[in-house]
C-alpha cells in the first residue's frame, strides 16, 4: 500500500472515530483506486493490532473507467464509484449472494451510496482468471466488488460499524472531504509522528521547511497527513542553506528549497566537513522530538 493512501485512510478513520461514527477498535479498510483493477489494491487492517488481515481484488464501477477507474460520482445509475469514507451496515442475502450494505460518510462525495444499493458483495469477475482473458477485471455497477471465495470471510469480519475508505488521488476530494481536512481534537501520539516516521521520498539535503520560510504562519497547525511539517534548527549555522554540486559545471541553476528559490553555484573539487546536527521537529499537537542528523557540507558555505 502506497503512504499516501494509508496516512489519509488512517486520519479519516481517526476523525471518524473521535466524532463517534464508528466504535473503538473498528477495522480500516482501505481500497486505492490508483492502482491497476489487475493488483490487490483493497486492504482490511486491524488498527489495534496493527495487522493486516486480508489483502485482495476488488473491482470499481463500468462508469467509473476500464482497467484504471478515472470518473467518481455520487450520482444515481452513473455506474461509478464514489470516493471517501463510508461505515459499514448490516449484511444480507442479496441477487449477488452475501452482501453488506454501507453508508457514505462523506457529504457529496458519497451521500447516496445507500440509495444507490452500494454494497460489498461477491463476484466471479473478480478474478485473476477473468483478468488474464481481459486485460482486467471486470467491473459493477458502482460497488467494491470482491472475489468470491473472499467474500464471506472479509463481510463477516468488517460488517456493523467499520470503516471503509475508497481513496483516489483526486484533488478536488483530496482538498475539499471534511474527514481529511477536520482537525482532530487528540491526536494519538502514532498518528500525530505519522510524517516524522514517513518514508524519505525527498533528496537528503532537501529541507521540507525552514524555520526561516516568510510564507508559514507561526500558529498553523498541520494535519497529521500534510507532509510539510515545522523544523527548526538548534545547530549554530541556523540560516544554513545546503548547496547542490553539480558534477558536470553546468551553469548557474535554480532549485526549489524550502517553497523558496535560491541560486545554486557549481564548485569545482569541493574541500567537504561533516557537521552533526541536532533537529527539534514540532508535531500538530505541538510535541518537540529531537532527530539527530549528520551534514556533509563544503568549506565555506
Amino acid at each position: 500500500m502506497s503512504y499516501e493512501a494509508f496516512s489519509k485512510g488512517f486520519y479519516g478513520y481517526l476523525n471518524l472515530k473521535e466524532a463517534g461514527k464508528i466504535y473503538g477498535n473498528a477495522l480500516l479498510t482501505i481500497c486505492d483506486f490508483n492502482l491497476s483493477s489487475n493488483t490487490k489494491r483493497l486492504w482490511v487492517i486491524d488498527i489495534a493490532r496493527k495487522k493486516v488481515l486480508f489483502n485482495s481484488l476488488v473491482a470499481h464501477g463500468s462508469g467509473s473507467g476500464e482497467e484504471f477507474p478515472t470518473r467518481f460520482s455520487n450520482t444515481p445509475d452513473s455506474h461509478t464509484s464514489s470516493l471517501g469514507f463510508y461505515t459499514t451496515a448490516e449484511t444480507y442475502q442479496g441477487e449477488n449472494g452475501y452482501s453488506l450494505k454501507l453508508h457514505g460518510q462523506d457529504g457529496a462525495f458519497n451521500s447516496k451510496a445507500f440509495d444507490r444499493a452500494i454494497v460489498i458483495h461477491g463476484a466471479d469477475y473478480v478474478s485473476t482468471t477473468f483478468a488474464a482473458n481481459n486485460n482486467r477485471i471486470g467491473r459493477s455497477h458502482g460497488c467494491p466488488a470482491l472475489p468470491r471465495e473472499l467474500t464471506e470471510p472479509i463481510i463477516s469480519k468488517i460488517a456493523n460499524g467499520s470503516c471503509l475508505f475508497l481513496f483516489h488521488n483526486s484533488k478536488q476530494y483530496l482538498n475539499s472531504s471534511y474527514w481529511l481536512n477536520n482537525t482532530i481534537s487528540n491526536l494519538p501520539q502514532e498518528a500525530d509522528m505519522l510524517d516524522v516516521l514517513a518514508p524519505n521520498t525527498i533528496e537528503s539535503n532537501k529541507w521540507l521547511r525552514a524555520d526561516n520560510t516568510p510564507n508559514l504562519k507561526p500558529e498553523k497547525k498541520l494535519s497529521a497527513g500534510d507532509p510539510a511539517r515545522i523544523i527548526k534548527n538548534n545547530s549554530e549555522k541556523k540560516n544554513f542553506i545546503p548547496k547542490i554540486i553539480s558534477k558536470d559545471a553546468t551553469p548557474i541553476m535554480n532549485n526549489i528549497i524550502a517553497e523558496e528559490k535560491i541560486i545554486v553555484k557549481p564548485i569545482l573539487q569541493p574541500e567537504t566537513i561533516t557537521i552533526k546536527m541536532v533537529d527539534t521537529i514540532y508535531t500538530t499537537s505541538g510535541k518537540p522530538v529531537l532527530i539527530q542528523r549528520t551534514i556533509t557540507k563544503n568549506v565555506g558555505e
